[in-house]
């Protein structure tokens, strides 16, 4: 180890050992006592055991700012990791939380499937259910409508008689019977009367009930063969008109018929008719005629 003095640069051999300092830095230089005068932190030291010099000061001083950095450093870095594993924490949490939400909507649409379900097989069962009651209650229509015209089975319709004042029907009737050709007693009707027109400009029609249905038959029949009636061959002060005799059909037949006639007009068929209650049509002279029924086989006629 040099003991040349780190301030003068004289060998410090030269002078008592207590005239000199050796450095208890990590240069472990020798120095006068004299040079380290102007030391103030030199001074203060006197016991020269633990004394630095300048140089060495520097280096422990740097050394401490640099832990002091690291301290520093290292504090900041604690912080930044608390700041961190909160942002974890919070992130973690609203990862439960959104699977937590994740998991009752799968739930929630778990529970809505399985009522989807129960929903569509009640429908399921309700369409059904419709179904037949839809076909029963066409069938009950039908039946009610077949009773109720089986309820006018001695009845026919006539249509074009004049409406004069104080007019006995009766009498009219039987005016009608001798027109056609049949002999019609006061007892063979039932009843008569005329019923309010749908046309302002046509007369009432004549609702005529016999007392027996041989008679309305033979009426029928002989209107039919006659071809063609008119108000004036029934009374000869009636004008000219074309008379029409059928039987009395139901409101809802009357409809019926209507639109039957109508489809036949659609579908290029001539003859629509109906007899006892039932209707028929047949595309052209000498075809094979087709009963309907319903409305079902009206809607399916082609």
């Amino acid at each position: 180890m040099s003991s040349v003095c780190g301030i003068c640069g004289i060998d410090c051999n030269d002078v008592e050992r207590d005239q000199r300092v050796k450095c208890a830095g990590s240069c472990e230089k020798y120095f006068h006592s004299k040079c380290m005068q102007d030391d103030v932190v030199g001074t203060k030291t006197r016991s020269f055991k633990d004394w630095r010099c300048k140089t060495c000061r520097k280096a422990t001083f740097s050394n401490n700012d640099l832990i002091s950095a690291l301290q520093d450093f290292k504090m900041q870095m604690i912080e930044e990791m608390k700041t961190t594993r909160n942002e974890i924490n919070t992130l973690a949490e609203s990862v439960q939380f959104m699977s937590n939400k994740m998991d009752e909507s799968t739930n929630l649409m778990k529970t809505i499937k399985e009522e989807l379900a129960l929903v569509k097989k009640e429908n399921e069962r309700l369409t059904a259910m419709n179904s037949t009651l839809n076909t029963e209650v066409t069938s009950l229509k039908n039946r009610v409508r077949a009773l109720e015209q089986y309820s006018r089975k001695n009845n026919v319709e006539v249509n074009g008689i004049p409406e004069t004042p104080r007019e006995d029907v009766v009498s009219l009737v039987r005016d009608v019977g001798a027109a056609l050709g049949v002999e019609i007693q006061e007892s063979d009707i039932s009843t008569a009367h005329r019923v309010p027109s749908f046309g302002k400009d046509r007369p009432p029609p004549l609702i005529v009930q016999f007392s027996r249905r041989f008679i309305r038959d033979t009426v029928l029949s002989k209107y039919k063969e006659k071809k063609g009636l008119t108000a004036r061959q029934i009374n000869s002060a009636f004008p000219d008109k074309i008379v029409y005799v059928n039987e009395h059909l139901t409101p809802d037949n009357k409809i019926f018929l209507s639109k039957l006639k109508v489809k036949c007009r659609e579908i290029g068929y001539q003859y629509a008719w109906c007899k006892e209650g039932k209707f028929f049509v047949r595309k052209c002279q000498g075809d094979r005629y087709i009963k309907v029924d319903s409305y079902d086989e009206l809607n399916k006629l082609k």
